[in-house]
């Protein structure tokens, strides 16, 4: 897929810093890595006993998807949080909804940097350009920081193991974690 247009000039802007940010994200992991799981780790763990508690009333079957989705408003309100859904077999139609949010700061930090030295920067080489032209290229640039924070969820799998046994959760056999957009269509990890 070519890139162009206002994400091409973007990505020309910002393709070094990225490749810095990558580095930046690692180190500051590694600096906090102890609370950052522990906070993810307490999430998973509530959300587990909920479900648990909902499938001891018989309200809620076996978790089949555990769901980790980005929220389209999170460029409008700039807090960059992840719901986490726990479904059973019904997906999106089960009733008894099981979710939390979480917030990778550590990650989406830099894309605020990111965007804002765009912003300051664009207009020398697009002098008009508007607000939803802006924004669009957000929407876009984005994804680059999805897939780091995809990539975070996919390495601490193992914590969603943990807090379903030691919250007692029934799990199905063809238990699954996905990752996508809200109410979208999601990928398997």
């Amino acid at each position: 897929m070519e890139i162009s247009g206002i994400n091409k000039i973007g990505l020309e802007m910002l393709d070094n810093r990225f490749t810095e940010n990558l580095e930046l994200i690692q180190q500051d992991f590694q600096k906090d890595k102890e609370n950052i799981i522990k906070t993810f780790e307490s999430i998973l763990n509530k959300l587990f006993e909920q479900a648990s508690k909902f499938q001891s009333n018989s309200e809620k079957g076996p978790v089949a998807y555990c769901f980790f989705s980005f929220l389209r408003s999170c460029l409008l309100t700039k807090s960059y949080s992840f719901r986490i859904d726990l479904y059973d077999d019904t997906f999106y139609k089960d009733l008894a909804e099981t979710a939390d949010y979480y917030t990778p700061k550590f990650i989406f930090k830099y894309f605020d940097e990111d965007t804002e030295f765009f912003e300051e920067n664009i207009k020398i080489k697009i002098p008009y350009i508007t607000a939803a032209e802006m924004r669009s290229f957000e929407e876009w640039y984005v994804f680059r920081y999805y897939r780091i924070t995809q990539k975070f969820f996919t390495d601490t799998a193992n914590k969603i193991k943990e807090a379903s046994a030691k919250a007692g959760t029934k799990m199905s056999e063809d238990f699954k974690v996905m990752f996508g957009g809200y109410f979208e269509q999601g990928i398997v990890l």
